[in-house]
Formats: structure tokens, sequence, C-alpha cells
């Protein structure tokens, strides 16, 4: 072969070689892929609840709803675990590692257990599998977080994903199977068990895990994760209080239709979570208010649209809604658009919380508690005795604060804005 047989051959070679994507194509690839299936997790998440209320009797549907509620007590330091585990994988000083995570799971798994054992005779959950299996549940939560957030600091995107896909599908796989063979309450606790198990263990063995010091060079509880921690859980129970205090304000059929309504809150809550994961690794490396104010443009812009886009289609909705909850729930179809308007402004606070996480801040922390302060005492001293006007007042609170906690980080701007 001549020699420019030859380098035309390894031109032609080189040719059919597979180019290295660019960052920003892999990182819409993998924006993507986090979408779709955070899409997926939502729906078996909700398929779950679903198969719980077929397959359940109605009392026994009642309690795995408690027993969701209770688990979610481990919301909060996984949330808070995985944000300061993704800031420390995107180069902030460590405040997480492996002994310190177990460390929260344990504390997190007892205070479940303890929950379990005094709301027992309430939920009628006293057997001891309900009581072990929901208290690991919660246990497990900060240590899946831990390694999400190595992932999402990492940019994993479409492993990310996949991750919180496996679990929710091993959840209902699991609880399906169980309910129909068992019709037990036991068997749903079990199958949550299972699928934050089958999370965590994917998760290890995708990232290898956190960090274990050597010797006693050991991370303590800081002052940044117990407020970190504190944050999440004042989010989480934020996004809830306005149910509770409907069931205390309102007659039976009033509180069940806003119990529908919440649903559409919470759907618009964390329908768009893959946003905030995408969002959060920008916040830490790049904290100007630019970035802040995009996002919260972006997302109430959204948000608008959904609330408008509800409003308009109201006797469509309640159609639907008296399909999926009951002809006597068709009435809270046309007010879906005020629960949408709630949970748009819920988005708002958290893009907050997350952006004072991400640079070392706590005002979210008193915006937060005077936020949940303002809802709690607004709603004793008013006394709205319909669904509509407590969304409309909780919305409208929200809103007011989101605006609060812009103006202040637009008045305490870092120096690279």
């Amino acid at each position: 072969m001549t020699t420019d047989a030859t380098t035309r051959h390894s031109r032609r070679r080189e040719d059919r070689a597979p180019r290295p994507s660019s960052p920003r194509r892999t990182w819409w690839t993998g924006a993507v892929a986090l979408a779709a299936l955070t899409f997926a997790t939502h729906a078996a998440n909700f398929g779950f609840t679903i198969a719980g209320g077929r397959l359940l009797p109605p009392a026994d549907f009642g309690t795995l709803t408690a027993l969701l509620g209770i688990v979610m007590v481990g919301m909060a330091p996984g949330m808070a675990v995985q944000a300061l585990t993704a800031a420390d994988t995107l180069g902030r000083p460590a405040v997480i590692d492996a002994p310190l995570a177990r460390r929260l799971a344990a504390t997190i798994a007892g205070i479940v257990a303890v929950l379990m054992l005094v709301l027992g005779p309430a939920l009628e959950t006293w057997d001891p599998v309900s009581v072990l299996a929901v208290s690991i549940a919660a246990g497990l939560l900060p240590l899946t977080a831990a390694n999400e957030g190595l992932l999402q600091g990492r940019s994993r995107f479409a492993v990310l994903g996949l991750v919180l896909f496996t679990g929710a599908a091993v959840k209902l796989a699991a609880g399906i199977v169980g309910m129909v063979t068992t019709g037990t309450v036991w068997a749903a606790a079990v199958a949550i068990a299972v699928g934050y198990a089958a999370q965590l263990t994917l998760s290890h063995r995708l990232t290898g895990g956190l960090a274990t010091p050597v010797g006693t060079a050991r991370l303590r509880l800081s002052r940044t994760v117990t407020t970190a921690v504190v944050m999440m859980a004042l989010l989480l129970v934020l996004i809830h209080t306005d149910a509770v205090m409907a069931r205390i304000l309102l007659d039976d059929l009033d509180a069940g239709m806003y119990a529908v309504g919440t649903t559409a809150m919470r759907i618009v809550f964390w329908a768009p979570q893959f946003v905030v994961l995408l969002l959060f690794p920008r916040l830490v490396t790049d904290p100007r208010r630019r970035v802040v104010a995009v996002a919260l443009g972006g997302l109430t812009i959204a948000g608008a649209v959904g609330a408008l886009a509800a409003a308009l289609l109201g006797p469509f909705l309640a159609d639907v809604v008296g399909v999926v909850f009951g002809e006597q729930y068709t009435a809270m179809g046309p007010e879906l658009w005020r629960y949408a308007w709630l949970g748009t402004g819920a988005v708002g606070l958290q893009i907050l919380t997350l952006s004072d996480l991400a640079s070392g801040r706590r005002d979210a922390l008193w915006l937060l508690a005077a936020a949940l302060a303002t809802i709690v005492a607004t709603l004793l001293l008013v006394r709205p005795d319909t669904p509509v006007a407590i969304v409309t007042t909780v919305a409208a609170i929200v809103t007011g604060y989101v605006f609060v906690g812009f103006a202040r980080r637009l008045t305490h701007a870092t120096p690279a804005d």
C-alpha cells in the first residue's frame, strides 16, 4: 500500500471514530433524561398511592397515608444532606462524611420508631413489622440522599434520575405484590422500605458512597448541617400546614374538598423538582443574584401559565376530579388554579432556601419561620370557613414572602453580582 493510500485509509478510520460529546451537549442530555425519569418517578409514587386505595380497605388506606407522612420525617434531613453533599462535591469545605450520615440515619430511624409507638393506637399499627419497616425507610433517606448529592454535584443527572426511578418502581412493584397477596398495611410498609433500600444499593454502587475518614478525623454535627436540616424541615412543614389547618377549620366535606385541591398543589410543587436538581450546582458555583432571578422568573412564569390553564379548563378539570376522586368533589375543579398558585409560591420559597444553602447564608431560616407563623396566625385569627378562602389566604401570604426573600437577596448581593 502506498503512503498516500495509507494516509487516506487512516483518515477514513478517524472520520468513523466516535467524537467526544461537548460538555454542553452532555449536560442537556442528562437534563432531559433527569426530567423524563423524574416524571416517571412521580407517576410510580402516585401509582403506589392509587394501588393502596384500590387494594386496601378504606381504614387501612387511611393508615397507609399516615405512614407515608411519618416516613417524610426523614425527608428534611435527607434533602439537607443531599444539598450539602452536592456543595461539598463542588468544592465547598466538607461538612458531611460517611460516619455523620450514618449517625443522622440512626437518629431519624429512632425518632420515627418512637413516633410509631406513640401514634400506634390511633393509626392501629402496633404490629412490629410496620414499626420496623417505616423506621428503616425513614432512616435510609439521609444515606440515599448523600449518594444522590454526589451524583448531583458531579452533574451525573441521567444516573441520578435512574436512581430515583428505581426506588419508586421497586416500591410500586413490591407494594402491589404484597397488598395483593396479603391485603395488609404491613405489606405496604415493607414495600416502602424495600424501595428505599433498592435506591440506596444502586446509588452506592454507582458512586462508592461518601468518604470514610481515617482515624479520628471525623466530622461533627456542625451548625451548617443543623441549620440546613431545620430549613428543610420548615419548608416541608410549611407546604403541609394549610391542609392541617383546613382539617381544623372546615367541616368533613369541605376538608375533603381541600384535600383534593392539595393534591394539585403538591403536583405543582413536586413536578419541577428536576429543575431544582439541575439548578443547585449552578447556585453553588455561581451564587449571583441573576441566577436566582432567572430561576424564580422562569418557574413563576411556568406556574402562572399552569394556573391560567387550570382556570380556563375548570369545567374539564371538574370532570377529571369527579372520575378520580368522586362526584362529590367536582366543585373543586374550577378552583384548582388557586392551588397551582400556591404550589408555584412554594417552589419559589424552595429556590430561595437552596440559594442560601449554596451560599452559606441563613436568611431563609427566618423567612420560612416568619411565613409559617404568619399563615398559622392569620388562619386562626380570620378563621376562613371555605376551602377557597383558606387557599387564597395562604397563597397570598406565601407569594408575599417570596417577594420579601428575593428583595432581601437583591439588597444583600454577592461581590460577583
